[in-house]
């Protein structure tokens, strides 16, 4: 119940930036990934919740690289290219 108190209020601080953001959550690490719609959303959030302490813990914000995937429609084998 407390988890989920705490878990409401880091995704609010997110959402104030952009509302359909969503988490994943991994325990082991004690990490959350956050997923913004746009890049731009994504820098606005950084620049204004990294570093900033919530629950005597400081939230660090960083940057993961997106991968994207290329699909051709010829017939050769080595269509998909990550």
């Amino acid at each position: 119940m407390i988890e989920n108190f705490f878990q409401a209020e880091f995704e609010s601080l997110f959402r104030k930036y952009d509302d359909t953001a969503s988490f994943l959550y991994l325990k082991s690490f004690r990490r959350a990934r956050v997923n913004f719609s746009t890049p731009e959303m994504a820098a606005t959030a950084r620049i204004h919740l990294n570093e900033v302490e919530l629950y005597g813990k400081r939230v660090k914000c960083y940057f993961a690289q997106v991968k994207i995937c290329l699909l051709y429609t010829s017939d050769a084998a080595d269509d998909m290219q990550c």
